[in-house]
This record gives C-alpha cells, sequence and structure tokens, in this order.
C-alpha cells in the first residue's frame, strides 16, 4: 500500500511519504480492533489523522486504486479537502509521514492508515 500511494503521489506532484514503525503499529492495533468487532471505528482520541476502510472479498488490493481513482478523475480540489473523510486527504503536499495496518477477518479486510504532517 506505502509504495502504491506513493505512485498515486507523485502523480499529482506531492512528495513520497516515510513509513514510519510506531504509526504501523497503531494503524495495525487499530485494524485489529475493528476486525474484532466487525465495524469501521474511527479513534477519535488520536494525534493523529487516519483514513479506515472495510474491504470486501477481493477488494482490499484495490482499495486504494478505487479510492484514487475516485477522487482524482471526480472530485480532486487541491483546495477544497474534507479534513475528516476524503482520501485527497493522502495527496497533501504537506503529509510527511504515514503508518499502515491491514487485518483480515471473516469475508474481508480491515484497512487503517495514520498518517501526519510532521514528524514527531
Amino acid at each position: 500500500f506505502w509504495r502504491e500511494l506513493n505512485t498515486y503521489r507523485e502523480l499529482v506532484g506531492s512528495k513520497p511519504l516515510t513509513l514510519k514503525t510506531t504509526l504501523c503499529i497503531s494503524a495495525k492495533t487499530r485494524a485489529e480492533k475493528m476486525a474484532k468487532h466487525h465495524q469501521l471505528m474511527p479513534d477519535n482520541e488520536n494525534e493523529y489523522e487516519e483514513l479506515i476502510i472495510f474491504a470486501p472479498h477481493g477488494y482490499g488490493i484495490y482499495s486504494l486504486k478505487i479510492l484514487f481513482d475516485d477522487a482524482f478523475f471526480n472530485n480532486f480540489r487541491g483546495n477544497s479537502i474534507n479534513k475528516r473523510s476524503d482520501f485527497t486527504r493522502l495527496l497533501a503536499k504537506n503529509l510527511q509521514i504515514v503508518g499502515i495496518g491491514m487485518v483480515r477477518s471473516g469475508y474481508g479486510v480491515y484497512i487503517c492508515i495514520k498518517f501526519s504532517s510532521s514528524f514527531w
């Protein structure tokens, strides 16, 4: 996911993201919790932004492509990003670090992507 995300960022003129181990652990923990409860559960008490996804069946490997295509071809307006829910937050030029966690559960995959615009 990280390499694919950086490819999409390159297409819109943004620098590559650094994969941060501590954010990956946090994202994996969030994905495990969502899988355990079988529902999407945002982490409202965290200092990092996140994007949470449930991808049924074999769509997990295509989820970033689907989100990117939707954002780029239909909704991409660099100055009108929805700060809470829009995938285009991951394409922002000021974003620097990312952590990705994925857990398979039942008939799908729970994915959590945590990110920040600053190194901490």
